[in-house]
């Protein structure tokens, strides 16, 4: 048996207890069991209000163009409200920060070169700048005429 540090309960170490990362036998078993650790997970999204600034951070921060801390970012950009591309109402679940100059096509991870945008949106937009989207959508309209 094996005590979890954080709820003093005994447990059987291969059922309860989750290997140490990176996941090898010889590292050994976490010290919290997994409810304590589940617990824990559950409370932190929950009372963390910045964890979606967080993640919009590093999901930016991946691209290798530059890190915008995502107090710069909440602060300069603010939550999404209204999609730069069709101006329609956007919510977190709908959103999607869109670098305007596409990173393709020389575009930087700066507050100048972000905006909201629906997800839908940003994926019609693609890898094009506002003037190409016109373009394509003024040929869509012509022939439809």
């Amino acid at each position: 048996m094996k005590q979890c540090t954080k709820c003093k309960g005994d447990k059987q170490p291969t059922i309860n207890f989750g290997f140490r990362f990176p996941k090898m036998p010889h590292k050994g078993r976490r010290a919290w069991c997994k409810s304590c650790v589940r617990a824990y997970t559950a409370a932190y999204k929950k009372d963390n209000k910045n964890i979606k600034w967080t993640k919009l951070a590093f999901n930016l921060s991946r691209n290798k163009l530059g890190y915008i801390p995502y107090k710069k970012l909440r602060d300069e950009i603010g939550a999404p409200d209204k999609c730069y591309l069709c101006g329609l109402p956007v919510s977190w679940d709908t959103a999607e920060m869109d670098h305007v100059v596409p990173v393709s096509r020389g575009g930087k991870n700066t507050i100048a070169n972000l905006k909201w945008a629906h997800r839908i949106c940003n994926r019609v937009k693609h890898n094009l700048n506002i003037d190409e989207l016109l373009e394509l959508f003024q040929e869509i309209i012509n022939n439809q005429k």
